[in-house]
């Protein structure tokens, strides 16, 4: 394995023990469709804050 390598798996296997998060929630793009890219992405964003609120608040009172 050269030099390189052990580095990228050395740099992975670190992300994967932290549990870093490399990817987004939301991902915001712009398939052709113009101006509605950003638009999704806000939505998509709200959706995701509802349903935390949601898990998060049945958590709460499931421990009460």
């Amino acid at each position: 394995m050269g030099g390189n390598n052990f580095t990228q798996l050395t740099v992975m296997e670190s992300i994967a023990n932290q549990n870093v998060k490399i990817m987004p929630d939301v991902l915001i793009g712009g398939n052709g469709d113009g101006a509605n890219g950003g638009i999704s992405g806000l939505l998509g964003l709200q959706i995701l804050q509802q349903l935390d609120r949601k898990v998060n608040g049945d958590e709460q009172n499931s421990s009460n």
